[in-house]
């Protein structure tokens, strides 16, 4: 039970961090990127971009985190 609740921490640490860089990277595209419209979700296609990348980018993230911590506790190192 604590390796899925820390996997599941370590992904939205991560997912925050490649969103913020990602955003950062590109600031002319940020002004435009839309994630409400009148009150309601309406993702423009710059967002959606923005939202799989980060989420790729945390996923990746987190697989390697978990994998050195699996290695590390097997004595692979």
């Amino acid at each position: 039970m604590e390796i899925k609740i820390s996997n599941t921490i370590s992904f939205f640490w991560n997912y925050d961090i490649c969103f913020l860089i990602l955003a950062k990277s590109f600031p002319l595209d940020w002004k435009q990127i839309q994630f409400f419209y009148n009150g309601t979700i309406s993702i423009n296609e710059l967002g959606l971009k923005l939202l799989s990348l980060a989420c790729g980018a945390a996923g990746v993230a987190t697989f390697l985190l978990v994998l050195v911590v699996i290695a590390i506790r097997n004595d692979i190192f």
